[in-house]
């Protein structure tokens, strides 16, 4: 369980370092307003549409699939994004973006329920999902802290510091994060 609460905390930092200042970013290079809302609303519908196929995805090709997926997914969304300086490698982004986010919400949770199922300790679920949303605030905490200064070292360094920490979360998750649905299931 060590190699997931390690994942959870660097995708909150990657998060905390990325969504704070995206539209900032979008605003320096020339994006209006009104297409970073179109950018926001893109985002949105992609996660709603995609939210139950990539849920039901994870649950037939398991957890560990979809969360290694979402990882790759906004390692190449927030790799892209940062050398993003038009409303298409934008959307491109945000497409990519939401489909990580969707691989996401359906497995991140669920991994955790099936792995305490698997060892017998389903009694612990809630304790260990307020252990998970805890350690996944205190990444974005800390990755909102480091914005400043790495936003001073250079405008594209927080975006690039937050596809190298899912690129660390890919490989973590292939690595170490075992697969939490029943062999059986598989």
């Amino acid at each position: 369980m060590l190699a997931y609460y390690v994942t959870i905390f660097l995708k909150g930092t990657a998060k905390g370092l990325f969504f704070p200042i995206w539209i900032l970013h979008m605003s320096n290079n020339k994006i209006s307003l009104f297409f970073i809302g179109i950018l926001g609303t893109i985002l949105e519908a992609v996660r709603f549409i995609s939210e139950i196929p990539l849920g039901a995805f994870a649950d037939k090709y398991g957890r560990k699939v979809s969360l290694f997926l979402s990882a790759f997914l906004y390692f190449i969304a927030f790799f892209l994004f940062s050398l993003g300086n038009t409303i298409y490698m934008f959307v491109f982004s945000v497409l990519i973006m939401g489909l990580a986010d969707s691989f996401e919400s359906g497995a991140l949770e669920a991994w955790l329920a099936d792995h305490l199922i698997l060892k017998g300790k389903v009694d612990k679920l809630e304790n260990e999902l307020r252990k998970m949303y805890i350690i996944l605030i205190a990444g974005s905490i800390i990755g909102a802290i480091f914005i400043t200064y790495l936003y001073k070292m250079n405008t594209i360094m927080p975006f690039l510091v937050s596809a190298v920490l899912y690129l660390i979360v890919t490989l973590i998750t292939c690595i170490f994060v075992p697969e939490s649905l029943p062999v059986s299931h598989n």
